[in-house]
């Protein structure tokens, strides 16, 4: 029996990292979006936009890779 995988393991692990990402992102935009101040007014709206901005850009980012792969 032959141990070597031809690199078919590779996609796999890629994607095992990209969804731990998308968790990731997930959870701290919306820990953005609740965060709130003193006075109970929201108080990282613009931080939780830049993480939509980042989750649009890391599911581009997969579906070129998926595409090279």
């Amino acid at each position: 029996m032959s141990s070597d995988t031809g690199g078919l393991f590779f996609p796999k692990a890629i994607n095992h990292i990209f969804v731990g990402l998308y968790v990731e992102q997930i959870c701290l935009a919306a820990l953005f979006f609740l965060a709130q101040n003193e006075k109970g007014k929201p108080s990282a709206v613009a931080e939780g936009a830049l993480m939509v901005v980042l989750i649009v850009s890391t599911v581009s980012s997969i579906l070129i890779i998926d595409d090279c792969i």
